[in-house]
């Protein structure tokens, strides 16, 4: 309730208390603890110059307390309005980036304060993870870093927009409950990323492995190609840019298979069983001698001959069955002759 309507209904009361006493008590009038017989006339005489007494002290505190509320509100508002000025050039008490308190400090200040107390780059990163291998990006290897000055500055604009009574209101809120902000940070490098996954792309591929033939006495047996994979380098660094903006502790990279160029031993595997599935017979024949004998080639021996050998194109890749030269030694083989005899074979002939 306003202070005026208490006065005036403070001071009804009392007129209407002491006005009223002589009918309520005619002829008696309390004082000292006990009931004093006076007559209407003196009784009425006191009461009315009790009421003017009590009058006169009510008006008295009340001019006295008015002007100290007066007063009061007045410094109030003063200092109110005197606080952002007397914080000019300064940030104001309440502001703090990242824990890190900046009240009462100039932009310079700030900045090396900033320097000192926010976490090293060189600490702070990312864990990047490829299959089963996973390794630490700090910022200072991606060129992330604070920008010390731009938060200091952005420190000191806080609570300085809008109308003059928005920022006294702010400046004063403020300095009550607090306002923490966020560092300003410098973006990373996409060039010191890619040269950072550049470098760990050999220890994360896989090359693929080509097929590969086995010729044995049994049979020929295929190994099929296997896929590799390899570091997809520039959807990575966009990955990892990305995930540092967002904050992320960890970040998958991105891997892409690598088919092999030869998936099957086509044709030698096909060749190498046709000859290892049947006898094989060596037929001599010539004709300048009219010689002609026919040697049977045991499988033991028939695979030191063969060999398979990969052939890559341009295009395609293929496996090819060749003969080694080498192995084919000369030596007496058992002629199928009806005779029966052991016939001696060179390279030159009989």
């Amino acid at each position: 309730m306003p202070n005026w309507r208490r006065r005036i209904i403070l001071v009804a009361v009392l007129r209407i208390a002491f006005t009223t006493q002589r009918y309520i008590h005619p002829g008696f009038r309390l004082g000292g603890g006990s009931f004093q017989r006076r007559s209407p006339d003196v009784e009425g005489l006191q009461s009315g110059v009790s009421i003017c007494w009590r009058e006169g002290y009510v008006s008295k505190w009340f001019r006295f307390i008015t002007v100290g509320l007066a007063a009061l509100c007045a410094v109030l508002v003063v200092g109110a309005i005197a606080y952002p000025i007397a914080c000019g050039g300064r940030i104001y008490p309440g502001v703090s980036v990242q824990g890190v308190d900046l009240g009462r400090l100039t932009v310079e200040e700030a900045t090396v304060i900033l320097v000192e107390r926010l976490p090293d780059p060189a600490v702070q990163g990312i864990s990047l993870r490829a299959g089963e291998r996973s390794w630490r990006l700090s910022w200072a290897d991606a060129g992330r870093t604070y920008d010390y000055a731009a938060t200091a500055a952005a420190a000191y604009q806080v609570g300085r927009g809008g109308r003059w009574r928005e920022r006294v209101l702010s400046a004063w809120r403020i300095r009550l409950d607090g306002h923490s902000i966020q560092p300003l940070i410098t973006p990373s490098d996409p060039a010191r990323v890619r040269i950072a996954l550049q470098e760990a792309a050999a220890l994360v591929s896989v090359p693929p492995t080509d097929a590969q033939l086995q010729i044995t006495p049994a049979g020929a047996v295929p190994i099929l190609g296997r896929p590799g994979r390899a570091l997809d380098v520039e959807a990575s660094t966009a990955r990892v840019i990305q995930a540092l903006v967002d904050g992320a502790a960890e970040v998958e990279l991105v891997m892409t298979a690598v088919p092999p160029r030869l998936s099957e031993p086509e044709p030698a595997l096909t060749l190498a069983g046709s000859l290892l599935s049947q006898p094989f017979t060596l037929v001599v024949d010539d004709p300048l001698t009219d010689y002609h004998a026919e040697f049977l080639v045991p499988a033991e021996r028939l695979v030191t001959w063969l060999r398979a050998v990969p052939e890559y194109g341009a295009d395609d890749a293929r496996m090819a069955l060749e003969v080694e030269e080498a192995a084919v030694r000369p030596g007496c083989w058992r002629s199928r002759r009806s005779w029966g005899r052991t016939d001696c074979w060179t390279s030159a002939g009989r």
